[in-house]
């Protein structure tokens, strides 16, 4: 294809038209490569070869493929994308992702961009933790495991379930958070579902007479 010229300027003119989200890096490419051609620079096999990445990424089809996806969002996907977007936020994936899914609630991202924030393994895991009903109920007993990962003085102290918490920091199993209030404490903390266990009965005196 021609790739000076008024040719390129009407093609570059057109790309730029399809192009909606006038933040993103395509726009902002195609826009340097029209203000180029219109000074009169050739473009570089290079930027003809990104030109035909982009022109394809927003082709009838691929057009059409993404009215239909956005037409299919649902509250369903809004809130998956929000867990994992604060998982990732302080982990620092995805940040071009997570900027805009914080920054507007509404915001519908591409199925490639949703697909690659919650598709994987870490964001599966995640969701599960998330999502999956709590181990332990509001207002249910409980008491520390004596693992390592729990502080020392608590280990096998009992504590009350508050609340479960829909923010998740971690991947790993029994990962979903809890505000608990431990047996002879003030104050309620957090912890994850891995730290606890239900607690053991007392066991009933006999009476003897």
């Amino acid at each position: 294809m021609d790739n000076t010229g008024d040719n390129m300027i009407q093609r570059l003119e057109n790309l730029i038209e399809r192009i909606e989200d006038e933040n993103s890096w395509d726009f902002g490419f195609a826009s340097s490569l029209r203000d180029q051609t219109k000074e009169g620079r050739t473009l570089s096999p290079r930027q003809t070869e990104i030109l035909e990445k982009i022109e394809a990424n927003h082709s009838d089809e691929v057009l059409a493929a993404n009215k239909d996806w956005a037409e299919s969002w649902d509250a369903e996907k809004a809130e998956r994308l929000q867990i994992v977007a604060a998982y990732y936020y302080r982990n620092g994936y995805f940040q071009n992702i997570v900027a805009s899914a914080m920054a507007d609630p509404e915001w519908v991202p591409t199925q490639k961009q949703y697909s690659a924030i919650t598709g994987n393994k870490y964001a599966q895991a995640v969701l599960a933790n998330a999502l999956e009903e709590p181990k332990f109920a509001a207002a249910s007993m409980v008491e520390f495991r004596k693992a390592g990962r729990v502080s020392y003085r608590l280990r096998g102290k009992p504590a009350l379930i508050l609340r479960a918490l829909p923010e998740v920091q971690t991947h790993a199993k029994g990962g979903k958070r809890y505000e608990v209030l431990p047996v002879g404490q003030a104050t309620p903390m957090f912890c994850e579902e891995r730290d606890l266990k239900k607690a053991r009965k007392s066991k009933k005196v006999k009476n003897t007479k």
